[in-house]
Order: structure tokens, then sequence, then C-alpha cells
């Protein structure tokens, strides 16, 4: 009998439109058992421009949703945000239009701003070009995306993942 991990890998695989590469196939591994696991609160995912890392995730996402895990994807950016909805065929939004409502507008014209609630139960953020962000502030060449719990992907010397715990 297939464990839990190894079914979403095979879901991942059956969702991605080509031939993973290794590195790809090695992600889909570590997003399956990250997902699985419980003493793990971030994924992040590094890679160079261009290796595939948005298009593997947005097969995770697929997946995930075919089994009925919720996810919100997330951007820094309006336009990070628009290349990872295109890719995923999904709605994403700015981290900034997730996390924050407008209270008022003051008399100057600027407005002010309070979090809103998180509302949601049992999903996994995706946010997409962390490094436009400055989650590592020393390797401002990189990109990134993360699942929430979190995933977080960006540009690296090689794709590869790391598991984070809260602490």
């Amino acid at each position: 009998m297939m464990d839990r991990a190894a079914f979403l890998y095979n879901t991942f695989i059956k969702r991605f439109r080509s031939d993973p590469t290794s590195c790809q196939n090695a992600l889909f591994k570590d997003v399956a058992d990250f997902v699985t696991c419980d003493d793990a609160d971030i994924l992040v995912v590094n890679g160079y421009a261009g290796t595939g890392k948005t298009t593997a995730i947005s097969a995770v996402i697929a997946g995930l949703k075919d089994v009925g895990t919720n996810s919100v994807l997330l951007a820094p950016t309006g336009r990070a945000a628009k290349v990872l909805a295109e890719i995923s065929h999904r709605k994403a939004s700015t981290i900034h239009k997730h996390i924050y409502r407008q209270k008022s507008v003051g008399s100057d014209g600027y407005g002010s701003f309070s979090l809103a609630p998180n509302k949601a139960k049992n999903t996994l953020f995706v946010v997409d070009e962390v490094s436009l962000i400055g989650i590592d502030a020393a390797q401002t060449s990189q990109s990134s995306a993360v699942f929430g719990r979190v995933i977080c992907s960006r540009i690296l010397c090689s794709l590869s993942a790391t598991v984070m715990t809260a602490g």
C-alpha cells in the first residue's frame, strides 16, 4: 500500500505536463514529504532563473487541489502574481493585498491599514519570487516561492529544497 507522501508525489508527477528533470523530481518528493509531515513550517525552493520552479510548483498546486487541499497563491509584486496566475491557471494576488485591509483614508490622502484576519484553515500558502521581499538580503539575485504552512522559492545556483522549522 502507498503512503500519503508517495501518493502526493505521484499526483504531482501526473499534473506535471512534461518529464521532470532530476531536480524537479526531487522537488516533488520534498514537497510531498513536507506537506505530509508535522514538524516543518517552511519549505524553500531554490533554483536558477528558468529552471522550472514556478512550473513545478503549479503542478504541486494542481495536485493538492485534486486531493482537496486549499492553497493561496501570493507574490511580492503585481507582475510576479500575474505570472504565477498565468502558469498555475489560478488566482494569485500580492502579499500586501492578501494580508492588509484599508481602514480609512486620512485628510492627507494616505490610507490607514491593518492586518486582515487569517481565516484560512488547512491551507498551503505559496509565495513565489520571495527574493524580491528580502528573505535573504545577501542573495539579492535570487527569486523564491512559499507554501503555507509555507513553501518559498528563490533563484539560486541549483534547484533544491530546504526544510525549516519555526522556532
